[in-house]
């Protein structure tokens, strides 16, 4: 391509315009910077509605969901002798109470999951994977519309979902259903019951005494102490 540029010019004709200028090169800049800046807008806007996906999305069954498999990290181990307490982080009530008010769950048994799952650390991950406060499976995230685990507000939202329909499968019973969160319905399925695995033996027994030990709401009839 050079030699026949180059002869074009000995012989008279008009030079060939070289588009690998400046001119060439100032526009490549601008089609970058244009590029990275809706790369940038898509970004925000995906992180700005962080609970569509799983607010319009149906309800799940267990026939269509996937076991989690999510192991308890250990990042906050309030074990006593008097037993596991609740943890006074409130940090995201605000997120918890939004979720379980759709969802219909226990307020309680979600800061007790977040609790044994994470501490309620954020950006907590397991060695199988599982990210954020309630440590959340990448499939099961995907079940329920949870595009960024880290993000505290979706990974509840997610959580407190996929805990509404353990609890609908189990009929209620806390223990199954925090065995079913922590070793997979799969495995609880396989043993008819609560595995025989020393890590979701404990899980079970750290979720139910935060539960026994978190304060009881008043059920507005003022309690015995009213009486009399």
């Amino acid at each position: 391509m050079d030699e026949r540029r180059h002869g074009e010019r000995r012989q008279g004709t008009l030079p060939t315009v070289d588009r690998t200028g400046p001119d060439r090169r100032q526009g490549d800049r601008r089609a970058r910077a244009g590029a990275g800046v809706v790369l940038a807008v898509a970004s925000l806007t995906a992180s700005s509605t962080p609970h569509r996906a799983y607010v319009d999305a149906p309800a799940q069954t267990m026939g269509t969901l996937d076991a989690p498999n999510v192991l308890a990290v250990g990042a906050e181990k309030p074990v006593t002798t008097a037993g596991p307490r609740p943890s006074l982080n409130s940090k995201f009530d605000v997120h918890i109470d939004d979720a379980v008010a759709l969802h219909g769950v226990s307020r309680d048994l979600v800061r007790a999951i977040i609790q044994v799952e994470s501490g309620f650390e954020r950006r907590a991950v397991s060695p199988a994977g599982a990210r954020g406060l309630m440590q959340l499976m990448p499939a099961t995230a995907r079940r329920f519309g949870v595009i960024n685990r880290f993000d505290a507000r979706q990974n509840i939202f997610g959580g407190t979902r996929y805990l509404r329909a353990l609890l609908d499968h189990y009929q209620g019973d806390i223990p199954l259903t925090a065995a079913a969160y922590n070793a997979g319905a799969g495995s609880v399925a396989r043993y008819n019951g609560i595995p025989p695995y020393k890590e979701t033996q404990d899980y079970v027994r750290k979720v139910t005494a935060l539960l026994d030990a978190a304060p009881q709401a008043d059920d507005g009839d003022g309690g015995e102490g009213s009486k009399g």
